[in-house]
């Protein structure tokens, strides 16, 4: 009852004092007096061209440009098909409100007037790095998964499934803002199987506000799918087919609907993908008075099926409030039918020559959320808005294994299974407040409440020849953990050149862990400030740079706290680790965009960093366990370089370069260890266009050595190409190659120290081939008016930020 009560709190926000503000508003008409719509509003000094604000008038004409500052101004109008309108200002300490501004039609404008404006694929703002999906040839039919292997300054790790930004690992993954709380392989197969047509942007914050969780020490990777907010009917429909190693397929969608003030929305994904994941790993360990040295061959062709859907209306209720719920679920299902491994013993290990495990494992994760939302704006300026969310999880993993072992001219069998059932829930609440204060600075306030409740249940149940349950994998483990967060932020400009946004996060949380088998775990309590700051300075129209800093945890997961585990072998078990403590994190980075070049230089320092897949050697039971660790500090230097090049009309060109030097400090034996190396990796994009409907795309990708606590990955090259017909009603057909040679989709592990040595050789299935399609349906001509909208809102950021 306690926790529901703190919960319900938090839903209400104590009354805050509403500051002055200042606003300019005005409506545009035409000579007939019929108001215009979409028009670009500019505000700009008195003397100079730099934009100070940005706004496009409404459907009704009108405009408001808010959160400035008494002075001197010149606001600008611009339409297609009329002439500029231009007029100085003076603004007092009370908002001015303009009489009707009259546009003249242009005797020179065209009958029909076709823009094609095309965004560029990265862009830099303020506090992230946006990729456009929507127009890369490369990028079509592909993955999530895939489109964020070829963004500036991420790593995907296949293999631990991790995903790092700048060399910081970590990561938080949102939709549309939202934090999704997947483990970290089913997370890794959503976003392979979230098809490029169901996106619009993905956004990559190194220095997420104040507003967002102060968990993610490597930052945040939010997806944004496509929605449109035109009346009427419309939507996408896209479908796939591909084959690498083994067949895949599948298709998905979106539609909207808007009357009046309801709006309905939805989409959906499916994908079923018929893959190998094999593997070899060769090891050599000492044990006392004998040295396991082996060769481990694994064979797994496993099938990954996932499937999605999300459902939802926003209803405006009045005009000054809205509330928007939805509906969303995922079923992930994972079958690896008939895996094989075999082992084989360079000197006989315990008198075990060879050792043949085969084994059949199901690993489903049920999902559903239903999300709420709620606004109440008190002017153009002040809102407050509070959610409600409810997530459950259910995962279930067993897996029946059967050994053969030859010894000595004899053969022995045994069977035995383990078997792992985790529901998860989640209830997460919020409140926030936003104002101006001033005229150039905005504010908000906010506080939020995440519950979680976790059950793991997993046994390991010898069969044959003996009955029996190993204790060691057998135990139920309970969790629950509280946290309770405020904050408070503000952001603005103190000149027309100089912004800031600067914030103060504040996190209670408690986490306590049981065991059914060895009592409590863990009962922790962690209080902490998480201030965050960046400042920015405009150089010029286009030109921009950015100082921020930020103070970060990174709280291992619920599925490293309550694990599953798989045999490889009989000597060999991948595991999750329930003493696995969070880690903090302390970053510093400059940005600096000079148009289209992008570069950004970030250091950070991270106490108890985790590091996954690092080697624990049980010596009485003879096991090597790869598991997450922490490690005892971890320094990394980043550097990140994205630019295009433009050679002819038809031959276009982007290079990303990210490099980092990196320091860890992880623990053997005890004792503290130093490792430190340069990594770095560089993606190269060739464009052309052809005619105004072709476009091909050739994309190489290099990966340096990176380290890795205890073990480090080997360098790896990939290359691809994608080819893309556009039709005039909108429809795509695109043709991509996902790892043209089968050299990028390698992933060696290798652990070199005095009294082991491991190297692990993860084999994805490389050299995909895929055909997909794409085609709008619904009002198409009310839909081309998005992009008019999205360029005002990209108006309005830079004159904000």
């Amino acid at each position: 009852m306690i926790r529901q009560t703190t919960l319900l709190s938090f839903l209400f926000l104590l009354p805050l004092l509403v500051p002055a503000q200042y606003r300019i508003q005005g409506n545009l008409v035409d000579e007939a007096h019929r108001v215009l719509a979409y028009a670009n509003v500019l505000l700009l000094p008195s003397e100079g061209t730099e934009l100070l604000k940005g706004a496009v008038s409404d459907d009704q004409g009108a405009f408001v440009l808010n959160s400035l500052a008494p002075g001197s101004y010149r606001l600008q109008v611009s339409m297609v098909g009329y002439r500029d309108w231009e007029q100085s200002l003076e603004l007092d300490t009370a908002d001015l409100l303009l009489p009707d501004i009259l546009l003249a039609t242009d005797a020179a404008m065209l009958e029909e007037v076709s823009v094609v404006a095309k965004k560029p694929v990265f862009e830099r703002r303020a506090d992230r790095t946006v990729v456009n999906i929507q127009n890369s040839a490369a990028s079509a039919g592909a993955n999530a998964l895939e489109i964020l292997e070829r963004a500036p300054g991420v790593n995907v790790d296949r293999l631990n499934n991790t995903l790092s930004l700048m060399g910081k690992s970590g990561v938080i993954v949102a939709i549309n803002g939202k934090r999704t709380r997947l483990d970290a392989e089913a997370l890794v197969q959503m976003l392979a199987a979230m098809p490029e047509g169901n996106l619009q942007r993905i956004e990559l914050i190194n220095n997420p506000p104040a507003s967002y969780d102060a968990d993610g020490d490597g930052g945040v990777i939010n997806l944004v799918l496509i929605e449109n907010d035109e009346r009427g009917v419309n939507g996408q429909l896209n479908v796939f087919g591909g084959y690498g190693q083994r067949g895949k397929y599948g298709a998905s969608g979106n539609f909207n609907w808007k009357r009046g003030g309801l709006h309905l929305f939805g989409n959906f994904s499916t994908d079923h993908n018929h893959t190998n994941q094999d593997f070899e790993l060769r090891s050599r360990i000492q044990y006392p008075n004998q040295q396991l040295d082996s060769r481990q061959d694994n064979r797994r062709p496993a099938y990954i099926g996932m499937h999605s859907g999300r459902i939802g209306a926003d209803l405006e209720l009045g005009a000054k409030a809205s509330w928007s719920t939805f509906v969303a679920g995922s079923l992930r299902r994972w079958d690896l039918a008939n895996a094989r491994a075999s082992t084989d013993y360079f000197v006989p290990f315990s008198n075990i020559d060879r050792i043949e495990l085969t084994s059949q494992e199901i690993n489903n994760t049920d999902h559903y959320m239903v999300s709420n939302h709620f606004t109440y704006r008190f002017n153009t300026d002040q809102k407050l808005s509070v959610d409600y969310d409810y997530l459950s999880y259910f995962i279930d993993n067993p897996t029946n294994y059967q050994s053969l072992t030859f010894r000595a001219g004899e053969t022995e069998s045994s069977r035995f299974e383990s078997t792992k059932e985790t529901p998860l829930r989640f209830h997460v609440a919020r409140v926030d407040y936003e104002a101006p204060w001033g005229g150039s600075v905005r504010w908000q306030a906010g506080a939020k409440a995440t519950l979680a409740d976790l059950a793991n249940d997993t046994r390991l149940s010898y069969l044959s020849p003996v009955a029996f349950d190993d204790p060691l994998f057998t135990d139920r483990i309970t969790m629950r953990e509280d946290i309770l967060a405020a904050y408070l932020s503000a952001e603005g400009n103190w000149s027309p050149r100089w912004g800031f946004r600067a914030g103060l996060r504040f996190e209670y949380s408690n986490s306590v862990l049981d065991s059914d088998r060895d009592g409590p775990l863990i009962d922790r309590d962690l209080s902490r400030l998480f201030p965050s700051l960046s400042i920015n300075y405009q150089l010029g129209e286009t030109n921009k740079l950015t100082l921020s800093y930020n103070e970060r945890i990174n709280r291992p997961s619920f599925q490293t706290l309550a694990p599953a585990f798989y045999f490889f072998d009989i000597n060999s078990i991948l595991a999750g680790n329930f003493n696995t403590l969070p880690g903090i994190s302390r970053s510093a980075q400059v940005d600096l965009s000079l148009g289209t070049w992008l570069l950004s230089l970030a250091y950070t320092d991270e106490q108890n960093p985790i590091s996954w897949g690092q080697p624990d050697i049980d010596r009485e039971r003879k096991l090597l366990i790869l598991s997450p660790r922490n490690i005892n500090r971890r320094q990394t230097l980043g550097a990140n370089l994205s630019f295009p090049l433009t050679f002819t009309k038809f031959w276009s060109s982007r290079y990303n370069f990210n490099g980092f030097w990196q320091r860890d400090q992880p623990l053997l034996d005890g004792q503290v260890i130093e490792v430190s190396a340069f990594n770095g990796t560089a993606n190269l994009t060739q464009t052309f266009r052809f005619a105004d409907s072709w476009e091909a795309e050739f994309t190489s990708r290099w990966n340096s050595r990176i380290n890795n606590g205890l073990t480090y990955w080997r360098a790896r090259v990939s290359f691809g190409m994608g080819l893309q017909k556009q039709f005039k009603n909108g429809a795509k057909l695109a043709l991509s190659w996902y790892d043209l040679f089968d050299t990028g989709s390698f992933f060696g592990l290798t652990a070199d120290q005095p009294d082991f040595f491991y190297d692990w050789n993860y084999d994805l299935e490389g050299n995909i081939v895929r055909l997909s399609f794409s085609t709008p349906f619904g009002n198409q001509k009310l839909k081309t008016r998005a992009p008019r909208r999205a360029g005002s809102e990209e108006v309005q950021r830079r004159a904000n930020n």
